[in-house]
């Protein structure tokens, strides 16, 4: 992807420096996809899938019914329906008590 968009800065900008960074990480990627230390690409693999795990679950939340908080001790998010006013909340996780407005 980095090197897509610097291919086009570098047609749009006319330098060729954008043009020979954007061939060297595609030079780097194929070194990277054929690098036989597969331990290290696993582990990569691995935090990319975490990654992308991450970023679908942050939105495929439901905002529309439920609040999303943090709790104040252990900084985990918990999930609350809307609406119901100024309410106790017990994190799950740690068993703290707190109070917000939902």
């Amino acid at each position: 992807i980095a090197s897509a968009i610097f291919i086009i800065i570098g047609s749009v900008l006319g330098s060729k420096l954008f043009t020979i960074i954007a061939y060297l990480l595609i030079i780097w990627c194929i070194y990277r996809v054929l690098s036989r230390k597969i331990v290290y690409r696993a582990n990569e693999n691995r935090k990319f899938g975490e990654l992308c795990r991450y970023v679908s679950a942050y939105t495929k939340r439901d905002r529309k019914n439920f609040k999303y908080l943090r709790c104040p001790n252990c900084k985990r998010t918990i999930k609350v329906p809307r609406h119901r006013g100024k309410i106790i909340i017990s994190c799950p996780h740690c068993r703290n008590e707190f109070t917000k407005k939902t």
